[in-house]
Parts: structure tokens; sequence; C-alpha cells
């Protein structure tokens, strides 16, 4: 996912972003061996014992035993040990996860390093993030980069409860045809087309409970339409759970039962309830666009335009009976970063400064907007 994408979500509140309860600068993505000189243990591994976690940390040591299925860097290791185990910073693993595990030997023991790419692969059912794939990314990197295994052309992957996780078919070495990918249950996740090795025509994504939750249209191998949908049963949870969604923004921080009752009978009625939470349209250019995002009752909650020749973003937010409550623009030719600032009251404040992170938007050294997700086989 792009920057600008990042942006949008973000000020449009699209989705709930988890904070981490300690302070970890997210690290650069790295392509070489020289990005990854600080690390001298790399590797991918299955969690197989650990010591009881709290809400502070884990309560007697920071010990991990670990099966490496893949090692890139360093000497093969049954323990690692997380030096932050006692703090609100420890490693949120579980027995039976994988993950890729980022770290340095320190007096003959692996040191797990918590704020670098350390990150799950798989979870305890061996779920694999599929949605913005940076771990699957981050494993395929590696293997590049240290030419630890050559590409494996499989037509079927499998969990291992024995369930299909992956179903494709090739030609001439590139994928071809209708891929499917499924939940380890057996439902199916994802559905894509494939042509001579590029995403073509669409790729969907569904909710286990079957629900479609995003729709992506390719032109020509480069995306022109995405459509995300509200999980239903997501936003069933969230009204009846309304203790832990205090910000939903169907309600009121006071919960209305009447309102509540009203949004749940409107979810009931069929599990196949499509209301869009976003739709994005890409220009011509590939890196213009224009982004709409929803709130669950079906009303605008923003409006985002990129123009990319014009060098400017524009975003609009609402609140659910439709009035407006900011308007921003970025121009990056200006290098200026206006604001207003809409109350209830009727009442506007106004924002000029200088934009700082204007240039970072309109990088031309970045892959367009509309550039296809990458394709990964094994």
């Amino acid at each position: 996912m792009s920057l600008t994408r990042i942006v949008f979500i973000v000020m449009l509140c699209l989705h709930g972003v988890a904070a981490l309860a300690c302070s970890c600068l997210i690290p650069p993505q790295f392509n070489t061996k020289e990005d990854l000189k600080e690390y001298n243990i790399i590797a991918l591994v299955e969690i197989k014992g650990l010591a009881p976690k709290d809400e502070f940390g884990r309560k007697a040591n920071g010990n991990i035993e670990i099966e490496v299925k893949e090692l890139f860097k360093g000497a093969v290791t049954t323990r690692a040990v997380d030096p932050s185990f006692n703090t609100s910073c420890a490693a949120t693993l579980n027995e039976g996860e994988q993950w890729l595990f980022f770290g340095n030997e320190v007096t003959g023991v692996f040191q797990l390093d918590v704020c670098s790419h350390s990150s799950r692969y798989r979870d305890t059912n061996g779920m694999r993030e599929w949605w913005a794939m940076r771990d699957i990314n981050n494993l395929e990197n590696l293997r590049v980069i240290f030419k630890s295994r050559e590409a494996a052309f499989s037509d079927k992957i499998y969990y291992a409860n024995g369930k299909t996780e992956i179903a494709q078919k090739f030609r001439n070495g590139k994928i071809n045809g209708i891929r499917k990918i499924y939940y380890p249950s057996g439902k199916l996740y994802i559905q894509e087309k494939f042509v001579n090795g590029e995403r073509d025509d669409y790729r969907k994504t569904f909710a286990e409970s079957g629900q479609l939750l995003e729709h992506v249209t390719y032109k020509r191998g480069l995306k022109s339409k995405v459509i995300s949908y509200h999980d239903t049963l997501r936003v069933k949870e969230q009204l009846i759970d309304r203790s832990k969604y205090i910000n939903f923004p169907l309600l009121d921080a006071e919960p209305d039962q009447a309102k509540v009752k009203r949004a749940l009978d409107s979810l009931i009625k069929t599990v196949a309830w499509l209301h869009s939470s976003s739709e994005v349209t890409y220009g011509p250019d590939h890196r213009s666009y224009q982004a709409i995002s929803y709130y669950p009752s079906g009303s605008v909650g923003g409006k985002l335009f990129v123009d990319w020749a014009g060098q400017t973003m524009e975003s609009y937010s609402y609140d659910e009976a439709g009035n407006l409550t900011s308007h921003s623009k970025m121009d990056n030719k200006a290098r200026i970063k206006t604001e207003e600032d809409y109350k209830s009251d009727g009442s506007r404040k106004d924002f000029v400064e200088k934009c700082m992170f204007c240039e970072i938007y309109f990088n031309s050294n970045t892959a367009p907007e509309a550039a296809p997700e990458k394709i990964f086989i094994r």
C-alpha cells in the first residue's frame, strides 16, 4: 500500500489502527544485505514454547523456544530471548505461530529485536496476511537477497491441517488463469485472475462468512478501481459489544439503545449486506485518483482528490448527517497547506502553513498509485 493511500485511510478514519504501547519507529524496507548489516541472525522460525504473558509483559523470563524453518543469517538455534519480556514492549508471540526473527547474538544468546523487521508470518492456524502482504514480501525479499531458495512452482499449497491454502495454475513458468487462496477452515479468502504472470480483470477478497470485502478491477495490468465493503458481521459485533467501541461512528458517546437496535436490524436482514466502506477510482495517468469513504450507514464520511499534474491533494470530511467538518488542501507547487475546520455551532477555524511533506506525497520515484500488488506464488 502506498503512502498516499495510508494518508487517506488515516485522514478519513476508514480503519482502526492498533497503537503500540512502546515506542518503535517502523524500519525502512530492506532490499540488500547492506540494509540488514545491523543483524547477525535472521531466520523464519516457529514458536515452540513461551513463558506466560500478561498486560505488563511475561512473568517468568524472556526465553523463546523456537524451531528454525529457514535460516538466512547466523547459526541454527533452538532458543531466543526477548530482552523486553518484562515490559509492555514484550513481543506478542503465541505458540504455533511462525515469525520472521531479526536480532543479534549477545554472549552466545540470540536476542530478538522487537523494534526491527521482526513480525508474524503465519498465525497459529497457519494463516498468512494476504491483505497488505508485508510479511510475505519480507520473506520473499530475504530469499532473493540471500539466494536461499529457488522459486518453486506448485499448483497446490497446503496448510498443516491438510486443507488447501493456494490453488493456482502455471503456463510456461508463469501463473495463469484463476487463483484461489483459502482460509485454514477451507472457506474462500481470495479469488483473482492472471494472464501470462500479470494480474488481470479482478481480485476479490472475502470474509470467512463469505461476504465480499474488496473488489479490485484491473485494466492492462494496472488497477482502475478498488471498492471496499464493510464487514457485516464485524459491524454487528461492534454494535453489540458497545463498551469496547465507544467511538464507533454510528453512535454517540452515550449509547442510544433504539439507535443500536435500528442499526442491528438493518444488518441482520442478510449477510450479503453490501455497503461500501470506500471507493477509489484511478485516473489515466495511473497516479491521480479520487476516493470516497462511507459510514456503515451508507452516508459519505470523506472525499479525497489527488491531481498529479496539478500536484495537489484535497480532502473533505463529513459527519454522518452530511455536514462538512473539515476541508484541507496540499499544494506541492506552492508548498502550502490550507485547512478549514467546521464546528457544529457554525463557527470555522482556518489554518495556512508551509507544507513540509508535500514533496513526499508527489515523489515521482515511487510506484504509481495504480500499480498492482506484487505476486507471490509459494
